[in-house]
């Protein structure tokens, strides 16, 4: 089975830090002549909490928090199978599942394409 393309969910509270993330992704992509396509924006997450001032008395005086969570989808491919092999490729994803990043957490889906002959199959 060849990997043929990985897909990247890219998580993280700062959006500053998860623009630069992702110009980073996309220079290295560009260095090993891959394509990268989307930079789809995912819903924005807002967890709201609301805490009492004063643990005693007062119930009325609340204080309200929120996370907000940004988030955006980036797809990783081979341009073609005869310019760059499937291991490159996959050593390539590899690396960057291995490294941190700070304040950033990413989930990632491999796509590997396989060739199965009907003659084989019964």
């Amino acid at each position: 089975m060849d990997l043929h393309s990985c897909q990247l969910k890219v998580f993280s509270y700062n959006r500053d830090s998860l623009f630069s993330f992702l110009k980073e992704i996309r220079r290295i992509s560009e260095l090993h002549f891959l394509k990268c396509t989307g930079n789809i924006n995912l819903p924005l997450q807002i967890k709201r909490y609301t805490v009492l001032r004063s643990p005693h008395i007062d119930k009325k005086s609340r204080e309200q928090f929120e996370m907000r969570t940004y988030s955006r989808s980036v797809v990783i491919s081979r341009e073609n199978d005869f310019t760059y092999s499937s291991d490159v490729f996959e050593n390539f994803v590899k690396d960057i599942v291995n490294r941190e990043y700070h304040g950033i957490s990413y989930d990632v889906k491999l796509f590997y394409k396989s060739r199965i002959y009907r003659d084989r199959v019964e």
